[in-house]
């Protein structure tokens, strides 16, 4: 694990391999954001997969441990000072980053990575909240349409359909289109479509492995398929991103 000098809002990177934090808390709330694939965060008695792309506030003073099976990297940042738009009465907040935060995340891994001063950090620490309070106030969702969430997040390499996800609600086909699409601003499959962009984009940013196997983890019959919608979504092949992502970095 990283460790590094003392200061109030500070901005850590841990690392671990095949391995687990012991369980604890804090006097100050925790953003725990992954920087790579996912990570399984015990927050009391339940347990969270957060994805990359998706980031978990846990409130000060709640108990929680993380786990991972692999060789794995998050970003902690403290937050000693209430942020409006994520503030949460329960003991955790689940939520998705926005795409200009998820940039301005990689610069922040190659900054702490190298030389980085305090002050420096502290400039970092400031941006990184300015664009989370710009970010859309994260309001909470039916336990039902939670529940289809997580089908999703946790089954990325399977087929989904409304039929499949209507009954995971509990719900008609139509009521359940409807009632997603207040909460969420989308459409089911758009937004499962969303999930699968960005595990994409972070396994294509973070890992070596082939586009082929990056389709296939990501719920996609075939490279074509992946190719036409990460172009869709981010104006590149997943090539053309890695290519890009692996010239800034070195």
């Amino acid at each position: 694990m990283n460790s590094r000098p003392s200061f109030k809002n500070l901005l850590y990177i841990r690392s671990y391999l095949n391995s687990a934090t012991e369980g604890h808390s804090h006097d100050f709330n925790q953003l725990i954001i992954p920087l790579i694939t996912h990570l399984d965060t015990g927050v009391n008695d339940k347990t969270v997969r957060i994805h990359y792309g998706e980031a978990l506030l846990v409130n000060k003073n709640v108990f929680h441990e993380c786990q991972s099976m692999n060789n794995f990297k998050f970003l902690t940042v403290n937050l000693h000072e209430k942020i409006d738009n994520l503030w949460t009465s329960e003991t955790s907040l689940h939520f998705s980053l926005d795409e200009k935060t998820l940039l301005f995340l990689t610069f922040i891994e190659k900054q702490l990575q190298s030389t980085c001063n305090i002050e420096a950090e502290a400039q970092m620490f400031y941006l990184l909240k300015t664009l989370l309070k710009s970010m859309p106030t994260v309001s909470k969702a039916s336990p039902r349409l939670l529940l289809v969430v997580e089908t999703m997040k946790n089954n990325l390499a399977k087929t989904h359909t409304i039929a499949s996800l209507s009954k995971v609600a509990c719900l008609s086909e139509s009521q359940f289109k409807m009632t997603f699409k207040k909460q969420f601003s989308c459409t089911p499959l758009a937004y499962l479509t969303e999930l699968r962009m960005q595990s994409a984009l972070g396994l294509i940013l973070n890992t070596d492995i082939p586009i082929a196997l990056v389709a296939e983890q990501c719920g996609y019959s075939n490279t074509l398929s992946l190719v036409r919608n990460f172009k869709k979504r981010f104006n590149q092949t997943p090539n053309e991103r890695r290519k890009r992502h692996l010239v800034y970095s070195n």
